[in-house]
């Protein structure tokens, strides 16, 4: 097999940089492209003073490290990267944000396409961030590879809008004059890739049922780093629930809030850690039981797992929720939907309740307070699980898959 070099192209430091590393790691990278990070000058910045005093953009900046590549594989559009950063703070409604997402994906691929894809015989990017790349990619004969990071934009306006019609007033109009453009380049990028990659069967089947070629579609689970063995929470005689996150309808928090409202005070305490994109009046009629803190930088979100008892994922729509991934890996039991696309399993690591329903949940948060041998049992359960799904196993099945479609690019398979 040959060797294969990859130009990886990801905007942001999704899964904190997992799939840069992992090339790097495979020796499969030839150059990462991306917006802004924080390079070594940064970095030391941050060692020598501290970051829990700074603004919470700063300290979120600050923890925008890709670990393990090394600075001369780096290409950072950085005006580009602050730009998008001060276009997408200021989008305020659905059309704007996804007007902003167009803009950026189409300004990155044409940025990186300037560059000539120097010592790369392919190219790895994301959905919606991949289009004008994969054009070059195909006329120079270089492998695409596309990762469809979440659910088709068709799926998700479907189930979102349903989210909508049912909860009148929790969230501001879900109308999105983009929509069908964002949509269309999605799925002109699946023509342009010759290989595409997600998360779970979730994606997989929403992508296929869209007319997606099923053939050159692989599920590619994903992973993350491990965490401690065994987290010492403090005693509580509450049973503490967490949910991380976007708090809006997309993922789910409403049916959360109503089966928060039908269980006590003095046994649940609930903590929704994420930007609030509901109304205030939702917010407002809330349960006193529930805490919202809003949004936190990634370096800060692990004394919000330790502090849990259980996790609470309940989304209409993803790709592969990362942060189910890292509530295994804090021993945390999950209850989840289908339609997240996470990895556990039912009875096993938690429980996988219907989509758009909050009484399982209600029933199965009662059943864990009452048995602390169950949760016990689960969070046993979700650590071996985290241990099948670290960055490492994910390297190793990617560059399985990439092998097995283009054994005529790689060498060696990990």
């Amino acid at each position: 097999m040959a060797h294969l070099r990859i130009a990886v192209a990801q905007l942001g430091a999704r899964m904190h940089y997992a799939l840069p590393r992992c090339m790097e790691e495979a020796g499969c990278l030839g150059i990462f492209y991306t917006d802004t990070y924080a390079g070594p000058i940064a970095q030391k910045f941050s060692r020598a003073i501290g970051t829990e005093h700074l603004p919470e953009a700063m300290r979120r900046f600050l923890g925008r490290v890709p670990h393990g590549v090394p600075g001369n594989k780096i290409h950072a559009f950085t005006k580009f990267g602050m730009e998008y950063r001060l276009r997408a703070k200021w989008g305020r409604t659905p059309s704007q944000r996804t007007a902003t997402h167009i803009w950026a994906g189409q300004r990155f691929c044409r940025l990186v396409n300037q560059t000539g894809l120097p010592e790369s015989s392919a190219v790895y990017a994301l959905n919606s961030a991949a289009l004008e790349l994969f054009a070059v990619a195909n006329q120079t004969k270089r492998f695409a590879i596309l990762e469809q990071t979440s659910a088709p934009r068709r799926i998700e306006r479907e189930l979102v809008q349903r989210e909508h019609r049912a909860w009148p007033g929790w969230e501001s109009s879900s109308d999105d004059d983009h929509s069908e453009e964002f949509a269309a380049r999605e799925e002109e990028e699946w023509r342009r890739a010759d290989l595409v990659v997600c998360g779970s069967e979730f994606v997989k089947s929403s992508y296929k049922g869209l007319g997606g070629d099923p053939e050159k579609c692989k599920v590619v689970p994903y992973g993350v780093d491990r965490y401690a063995d065994k987290v010492e929470r403090p005693k509580s005689c509450k049973l503490r629930v967490l949910f991380v996150g976007t708090v809006n309808l997309h993922k789910g928090v409403q049916y959360l809030l109503a089966a928060a409202s039908k269980l006590p005070p003095t046994e649940f305490e609930f903590r929704i850690v994420g930007p609030i994109r509901l109304s205030q009046t939702a917010v407002s009629g809330a349960p006193k039981h529930v805490q919202f803190v809003g949004s936190v930088p990634r370096t800060e979100v692990a004394q919000h797992y330790r502090w849990a008892d259980v996790f609470v994922f309940p989304s209409v729509c993803e790709g592969s929720a990362t942060v189910c991934y890292e509530a295994l890996a804090y021993g945390l039991p999950v209850i989840t939907t289908p339609n997240a696309g996470s990895v556990v399993r039912d009875g096993l690591e938690g429980y996988v309740v219907p989509v758009s329903e909050y009484q399982p949940i209600e029933a199965k948060l009662n059943e864990l307070q009452r048995s602390p041998e169950k949760r016990e049992q689960f969070s046993a359960e979700a650590r071996n699980r985290a241990s099948e799904f670290t960055v490492a196993s994910f390297r190793r099945r990617l560059i399985s898959t990439l092998g097995i479609e283009t054994p005529e690019l790689c060498t060696t398979v990990n």
